[in-house]
């Protein structure tokens, strides 16, 4: 869908994107197994259907997903403060390549956001993190 602001062509998602079930690492791995992903991106949380907490090992699961398919994992902190006390991600999942904790107000913050993370990118792969 085209939009103002769009930075690229508008793409269709399912030509760019993979869509996995949050809490089942066998469909993390059948995505993951494509050879064509480059981050997994997920949320500590859902937040968005109620409150769905991941089961014990998820988390864990889906870090050694990543690494194994040399996949960057990424997570979206920005509300799951709903979860319950603290900042969740980073309680649950201390072992992430970076979460995302900036909320957008605001077409400056999308810049900024996009060269910070950018820079975080860079600086995982010059480390060999990544």
């Amino acid at each position: 869908m085209s939009r103002a602001g769009n930075a690229g062509a508008p793409v269709p998602l399912h030509l760019t994107s993979r869509v996995a079930e949050f809490n089942d690492l066998s469909s993390v791995e059948a995505q993951l197994s494509h050879g064509d992903v480059a981050a997994v991106l997920t949320e500590p949380a859902l937040t968005n259907i109620g409150i769905v907490l991941p089961e014990p090992g998820f988390m864990e699961g889906l870090r050694e997903l990543a690494t194994q398919y040399g996949a960057l994992l990424m997570i979206d902190e920005t509300h799951t403060f709903s979860a319950g006390p603290g900042d969740r991600g980073v309680l649950i999942t201390p072992f992430h390549n970076m979460a995302l904790m900036c909320p957008v107000t605001g077409p400056a913050d999308v810049e900024l956001h996009s060269q910070l993370f950018a820079d975080a990118v860079d600086e995982l792969v010059g480390s060999g993190s990544l």
